[in-house]
């Protein structure tokens, strides 16, 4: 509001040659209130004087201020909430009115403040009002800190939940392999075939317990108390990631004679927690593979694309395909869509779980009978 000249009561030059009992006591809490910041208003809310903590505090001088309207101190939000005006008529009708709210700072950011305004009225009934102002800005610092975190410790406790799935189904497969590499060992001793011809299978079980071991480390690292944001994580690239994968799942591709196609052109890759992101390929590769058509080989394309702010990766298969009822349990613990084969049903709830912690998404799209398409989506962040 533009300067304008109080005419409706008190004025500051009134306010500063008054010897009436309420600015004489006023003007002495102006002069000795050094690191408060205290306004003196008359009862239409005009300013008459402050004290010296209102320029420590928010930049203002008594030029600044003295003759003005008090809602300069409000932003424009508060303003048109009429904040301003709804102080001065509940501090009038009682006596006194408390807020929480923004003050505008001399150079324009906003402070959160606390303050408390106070109706003052003579014997001869000459009325003002003294405010008291006090910054929150360290208050608000400390809450604002305190729940991101808490968020953090939010996003841990949902890692630490689903830990005990994701170790015991992502590092199944790595025994099973170990198991049947062990067996072929054990068949070919009983051959007597020579220490040599073993070495090619010796060196498989060295590279799957290399494997074993790393994932398992991996994923002892979940519960680290600063969990980081997607852009501090390392870039995997999909195609090398694709290639640990599929060691884990080459028997089932092997033995299905299944077609797996890649093509990473559009987002060679992603900013992402490695172990999460193996164990979305890993579940979305072996789920392509588990739920294959028995009248058809299988066929399965891994392709990423980019699309609005997000690296999707797509996993597309021929498989038997879910039924739309079924598409939201599909993403539920220990719900299986299909019971015919193996599973534990927790695959595809871990995706999902590690997707939602990273402020990304999984969809689905499906016909059964015509096989199921799952986009896995990575923010990217600016």
């Amino acid at each position: 509001m533009d300067l304008k000249e109080v005419n409706a009561c008190m004025n500051v030059e009134e306010f500063n040659t008054c010897n009436l009992n309420t600015a004489v006591i006023c003007k002495q809490l102006l002069k000795h209130s050094i690191y408060n910041a205290v306004f003196v208003l008359n009862t239409d809310g005009y300013i008459l004087g402050i004290s010296k903590g209102v320029k420590s505090s928010y930049g203002y001088t008594e030029e600044d201020l003295c003759g003005k309207y008090f809602d300069v101190l409000f932003n424009e939000e508060d303003r048109l909430k009429n904040k301003p005006e709804i102080e001065i008529a509940t501090v009038l009708k009682h006596g006194t009115a408390s807020d929480y709210n923004y003050i505008v700072h001399k150079d324009g950011r906003f402070v959160w403040t606390e303050g408390e305004a106070i109706r003052i009225t003579d014997a001869e009934g000459d009325t003002l009002i003294v405010k008291n102002v006090h910054s929150l800005e360290k208050q608000k610092k400390l809450e604002t800190d305190l729940k991101e975190r808490n968020e953090k410790l939010m996003r841990i406790n949902n890692d630490l939940d689903t830990f005990v799935h994701t170790a015991s189904h992502d590092l199944k497969n790595p025994v099973m392999n170990i198991e049947s590499l062990i067996s072929i060992v054990k068949h070919d001793l009983k051959l007597g075939v020579s220490a040599t011809s073993m070495e090619p299978v010796i060196s498989l079980i060295t590279e799957a317990l290399k494997r074993f071991k790393t994932t398992l480390s991996e994923l002892t690292e979940i519960g680290t108390i600063d969990p980081k944001t997607n852009a501090d994580e390392p870039y995997i690239e999909f195609n090398a990631l694709l290639q640990e994968v599929m060691f884990d799942v080459q028997d089932t591709v092997n033995r299905t004679n299944a077609s797996v196609q890649s093509d990473f052109s559009a987002a060679p890759g992603v900013h992402f927690s490695k172990k999460n992101l193996r164990s979305i390929l890993f579940n979305l590769l072996s789920n392509a593979l588990k739920y294959r058509s028995q009248g058809r080989v299988p066929e399965i394309r891994i392709y990423s694309t980019i699309q609005n702010g997000y690296v999707i990766l797509t996993v597309r298969d021929n498989g038997i395909g879910i039924d739309p009822a079924n598409h939201k349990q599909v993403f539920e613990f220990f719900h299986r869509a299909h019971t015919h084969v193996e599973g534990t049903g927790v695959g595809m709830g871990i995706v999902k779980k590690i997707m939602d912690n990273a402020e990304g998404k999984v969809t689905l799209e499906s016909v059964p009978g015509e096989g199921a398409v799952f986009a896995v989506y990575f923010k990217q962040d600016v």
